[in-house]
């Protein structure tokens, strides 16, 4: 049975690669990095549990007229006013991972004390409703749906509270992952 030789300078060089790895400049990089790799899980997560309005359709003239009103607020994780929500296109109605990841990267990483944070906003001005619930007039009339309100309460759709419980269970993996990705980078820099 062979055995390999390790020399002391190796382990030496080893030593001095890991005590650079827990210096608190790149614990730092570390812990932003992987904060933004969850808050894009999170963002996906979130694009696909935020409820789509439907569209509506009228006859016009003998044609059927389709008015796109769905998508707004799935829009609004992505942008920074409800207006740029309205007028976007850019994402698809699935959500998309990649769209996420990428506008997360922008995103500042905040810090207090031990912990790492970022604050995903949607922009859109009614997000708070739908997603907590909200008073309504019973018997005012709404065009849009072509009824009398009369339910004086809407329930929430709690899209936000579903996609944290979502995504809190794959966190450990996640970051699993991500370290020994960044160890296996940093080891491989050291060429051992």
């Amino acid at each position: 049975m062979a055995f390999g030789v390790v020399t002391f300078s190796e382990l030496t060089a080893m030593r001095k690669t890991f005590e650079r790895l827990t210096t608190p400049e790149e614990q730092d990089i570390f812990y932003t990095k992987a904060t933004k790799n969850i808050a894009a899980r999170m963002l996906a997560q979130l694009i696909k549990n935020t409820p789509v309005g439907k569209n509506t359709e009228e006859i016009q003239d003998g044609e059927t007229v389709v008015t796109m009103q769905g998508g707004t607020l799935r829009r609004g994780w992505l942008v920074r006013t409800h207006a740029e929500a309205i007028a976007s296109r850019r994402l698809s109605a699935a959500g998309n991972e990649a769209e996420a990841q990428k506008f997360t990267m922008k995103l500042h990483v905040g810090k207090r004390g031990h912990e790492y944070f970022i604050t995903l906003r949607n922009n859109v001005k009614y997000a708070s409703f739908v997603n907590d619930g909200h008073r309504q007039e019973v018997g005012r009339f709404v065009p849009a749906i072509g009824k009398r309100l009369v339910n004086g309460w809407v329930n929430g759709q709690y899209f936000v509270e579903i996609s944290e419980v979502m995504i809190k269970p794959k966190i450990p993996a996640i970051l699993k992952k991500r370290m020994n990705d960044y160890l296996n980078e940093k080891l491989n820099k050291a060429n051992y």
